[in-house]
């Protein structure tokens, strides 16, 4: 038992070892490592509404001052209806960190009761993906300079 276990750690550590020297994300410091994707899926003909609900978050976190980013897309080809938010950070710890400033900030609004009547009336969905960059899937990331 005791050498199985044994093996089993020196497995792992090999593992680990082999994963991050594998990983040379570090050789792009200028790429973000995470991306953070939320593809909010709205009614039919509510886009300018739940625009104006972002707008609204988006004041909220300007008066706080918050230190939370994204960019923000809607589709002109293919399905409709839906509005992107996209982030860029250098570790998993910003995710948090972003996500905390943001409840702190926007917290009250979220609780509000309009707020809410608001996103219930646009809002259908949401799909949320945290993607890590995959440096030897990717191609030509020297060419462009990337600003977290």
């Amino acid at each position: 038992m005791k050498k199985s276990f044994v093996w089993a750690l020196a497995f792992l550590l090999l593992s680990s070892v082999a994963a991050f020297a594998g990983d040379d994300s570090d050789s792009y410091p200028n790429v973000p490592k995470i991306v953070s994707i939320s593809v909010h899926h709205l009614k039919p003909g509510k886009e300018n509404d739940y625009g104006a609900l972002i707008n609204q978050v988006r004041q909220t976190l300007a008066g706080a001052k918050a230190d939370v980013t994204w960019v923000s897309a809607m589709p002109i080809t293919g399905h409709g209806g839906e509005i992107s938010l996209v982030s860029f950070h250098p570790n998993y710890a910003d995710i948090e960190r972003s996500h905390q400033e943001f409840y702190k900030a926007a917290g009250g609004l979220m609780k509000s009761a309009d707020f809410n009547r608001g996103v219930a009336d646009a809002f259908q969905g949401e799909l949320g993906i945290i993607a890590k960059l995959q440096t030897d899937l990717s191609y030509n990331l020297a060419k462009r300079t990337y600003k977290l």
